[in-house]
């Protein structure tokens, strides 16, 4: 790259973001870190359709499981089911509907309550609601059974929304041992809900961004 050009991106990008580029483990690959920079939004965008079709898959799959367990399609809006705080947040999602002028159906209800929200029902506090029932089974029907507890699903997921969280606000992931272990988790995770839903993840370009980043790194 142009000197000139790489000190006008320095400078826009600021010393600070490019700071998480320059560290002992970015020496091993010799690269600048504008390249580097630009091999983390490669891996960040390879892996975008996957974290998209997950959190999709994952909120109306388990939507539509609790609504043919209880029968209840108002099941958002339930003090029986939804503890406190988790309702509050229902609530703001619903405000924010009203303020929109769009109706507070269940579908944009569902897309309203982010990642966070849905993960958070796996924790050990619904266990006893939601997941000691068909719900689990409805929900994830192409797991194996004897790894189907909200246990090691909470644990699953909330990794995968840690990795979201980082590529959403834009923070570097490429530098992870594990990067490529947790794109199969991904994949793996959309085939226990429905696995003709990988389709929507094509082409994949992930394991092609991660191991040949030479032809980025020498940019």
């Amino acid at each position: 790259m142009e000197q000139d050009k790489g000190q006008k991106l320095e400078r826009i990008l600021s010393k600070e973001r490019l700071g998480d580029y320059q560290t002992k483990k970015a020496e091993a690959y010799q690269a600048s870190p504008l390249a580097l920079y630009r091999w983390n939004t490669l891996l960040s965008e390879s892996l975008y359709p996957l974290l998209q079709t997950i959190e999709v898959t994952l909120r109306n799959a388990m939507h539509q499981a609790v609504v043919e367990h209880i029968s209840d399609a108002a099941w958002l809006q339930s003090p029986k089911i939804l503890e406190t705080r988790d309702l509050e947040e229902v609530k703001r999602q619903e405000a924010r509907l009203i303020k929109a002028g769009k109706p507070v159906s269940a579908g944009n209800l569902i897309a309203e309550l982010n990642f966070g929200f849905w993960t958070g029902l796996l924790d050990a506090r619904y266990e006893m609601k939601l997941w000691r029932s068909r719900i689990i089974k409805r929900t994830f029907p192409n797991m194996s059974p004897k790894m189907r507890t909200r246990h090691y699903l909470s644990r699953h997921f909330n990794k995968i929304r840690r990795l979201r969280n980082r590529i959403f606000h834009y923070e570097p992931i490429w530098y992870w041992q594990d990067l490529k272990e947790q794109y199969a988790s991904i994949r793996t995770a959309i085939e226990w809900i429905e696995p003709a839903a990988l389709v929507l993840c094509t082409p994949d370009r992930f394991l092609m961004t991660y191991y040949r980043p030479a032809e980025v790194l020498g940019w």
